[in-house]
């Protein structure tokens, strides 16, 4: 009827120990009838092995424990199993036995990397490489974490704790809040901040109190661009609102927001007659100074170039430039008179004529004469 326990320094119960963990044998509940229990020999057995590391008689009139040795625990090997060993015997010379078994665990959980998600992210991973931190977008009401590679071979895990923090820097800082043996958990989005980084610690412990700490990668909110302005650049020597080459556009782009400090943003650009209307040429990657030479414009009509930026959460923000018409044609229809003194039509002249170049009637209906230039040629 006996019982045998293996105790931690506070009395409870070790079923896994260190080797620095003091261990005390204590037993119970032995009973002979008939001519009363004499003396206990307690032993400690390495399970595979087979052999004794440790043996001690205790009459049975002292204390029924036993500390095991610093020397004996010290030594015995990481995750092997020991029996602690009580043999009672009687006056009679009759024996009695009860163990108890423990595991040496040494090492603390393995830790992995926190997983940190939300609704979307997986499509925000075409944007990754716009901050080196994960983006979380306003439209995301919480995080989900999870550490479900977190594993302790020998005792297991039997306690995670959850901390928000800036870095692992900041370990000492930490408010650590217990989940018990979850692997995982759902916070509001707000604690992931605006403007800095957030990453998350996860603590797991095994029942040897040996713990490790596993962190996520950084992550920010960001909201989406915004700002930004979009111009079309005029070829040389052509009035702004205008454009006279049916295949080539040529635009600039600056000021836009990224909505984050910690995200880049990438660009796209598009042609369309109306502001945002991409319907001469679609979105494709751009960079200003930016420039378009395989166009199939039609003259007559007002072209726009549009710029869309996109951060590092995939949000989105379009900017349209000023329309420019698209002229073809030069002037038509001009006529010039080379005039005397007295407005007379001057088809012969003296090195003493007064003379006076006239002009009229050009017409462009497009973008209208801007100016003209005379000359006189040999």
């Amino acid at each position: 009827g006996g019982v045998v326990s293996v105790l931690d320094a506070d009395g409870e119960g070790a079923t896994y120990a260190t080797n620095e963990t003091a261990l005390r044998v204590r037993w119970s509940g032995f009973t002979e009838p008939c001519s009363g229990v004499l003396h206990y020999s307690v032993s400690l057995v390495d399970v595979a092995a087979g052999s004794t590391l440790f043996e001690v008689q205790v009459n049975a009139t002292e204390e029924l424990s036993v500390p095991l040795p610093a020397a004996v625990v010290g030594v015995l090997a990481q995750s092997a199993t020991y029996r602690a060993v009580v043999v009672a015997t009687s006056n009679a010379g009759l024996t009695g036995v009860a163990e108890a078994s423990f595991v040496v665990d040494n090492t603390p959980p393995v830790s992995v990397a926190v997983e940190v998600a939300w609704p979307g992210r997986g499509e925000q991973q075409l944007h990754a490489n716009l901050s080196w931190a994960g983006c979380l977008p306003p439209s995301a009401g919480h995080v989900q974490l999870r550490w479900s590679g977190i594993a302790d071979a020998e005792s297991g895990v039997i306690e995670n704790s959850l901390a928000v923090g800036g870095s692992p820097s900041a370990g000492d800082t930490l408010i650590w809040v217990a989940y018990g043996p979850a692997l995982s958990v759902q916070l509001a989005a707000s604690t992931v901040l605006y403007g800095s980084t957030t990453q998350f610690a996860v603590r797991s412990c095994n029942p040897t109190a040996q713990c490790s700490t596993s962190w996520s990668a950084a992550v920010t909110r960001v909201t989406a661009p915004s700002g930004g302005t979009v111009s079309l650049l005029p070829a040389e020597h052509v009035t702004s609102g205008y454009i006279n080459q049916p295949s080539q556009l040529r635009g600039a782009w600056s000021g836009f927001g990224a909505g984050s400090n910690l995200s880049a943003l990438s660009y796209e650009a598009c042609v369309g007659t109306t502001p945002l209307g991409c319907q001469a040429k679609a979105y494709s990657p751009a960079s200003p100074p930016w420039s378009e030479d395989a166009l199939v414009l039609g003259c007559g009509a007002t072209y726009y170039v549009a710029v869309r930026a996109t951060n590092c959460a995939g949000l989105q923000h379009a900017v349209a430039s000023l329309g420019a018409k698209l002229c073809c044609s030069g002037p038509a229809g001009g006529v010039v008179s080379v005039l005397d003194a007295d407005g007379e039509g001057a088809t012969y002249a003296t090195n003493e004529t007064a003379l006076r170049v006239r002009w009229s009637g050009f017409t462009e209906p497009c973008s209208g004469v801007l100016h003209y230039s005379v000359s006189l040629v040999d």
